[in-house]
């Protein structure tokens, strides 16, 4: 398994991590999943509170992305444009088109110009510790699940004695 990373960010190449993925149980994956999904969800909505707001475009474009196969998902900027009011941009009465997918990493990481806010990375940290909990939790959960929908071990094997 190796780590990469783009221009449009990090990834695992998960070939190795897929083929084992397969393998577990349908009722783990399916508890996993749930655990994935709400930590996606929870990443994009501390985001989207600790981003800056000036116009808002920012926060409206923050998205996630749960992939089932994969248990695994994204946070991130979704592409698309916004209109930057004329308040905001210096420019005529209209405004002007802006792509916040573009500008999100300045903001993030800062620029010359302004001091970083690292949102989404302090988001992400900040979800780890319960993301760990929760796939414990959903570990637990699928044992007791499978536990109760295995058949009872006695009479009906054994005979009830002693062997």
């Amino acid at each position: 398994m190796a780590l990469t990373a783009t221009s449009s960010g990090a990834g695992v190449d998960a070939s190795d991590v897929d083929r084992a993925l397969l393998r577990l149980d349908p009722v783990f994956r399916e508890e996993l999943g749930r655990a994935t999904e709400l930590t996606l969800r929870e990443i994009a909505r501390q985001a989207a509170e600790k981003v800056p707001v000036r116009s808002g475009n920012l926060k409206k474009f923050i998205a996630w992305r749960f992939y089932q196969t994969r248990l695994s998902g994204t946070v991130g900027i979704r592409k698309g444009v916004a209109v930057l009011p004329a308040r905001f941009s210096g420019v005529g009465p209209g405004g002007r088109v802006v792509e916040p997918s573009r500008y999100a990493r300045f903001v993030h990481f800062g620029s010359i110009h302004n001091r970083a806010v690292p949102f989404m990375l302090d988001a992400a940290r900040a979800e780890e510790p319960h993301y760990l909990d929760r796939a414990n939790r959903a570990y637990a959960a699928a044992v007791r699940r499978l536990a109760a929908e295995a058949p009872k071990i006695g009479n009906e094997f054994t005979g009830g004695g002693l062997l």
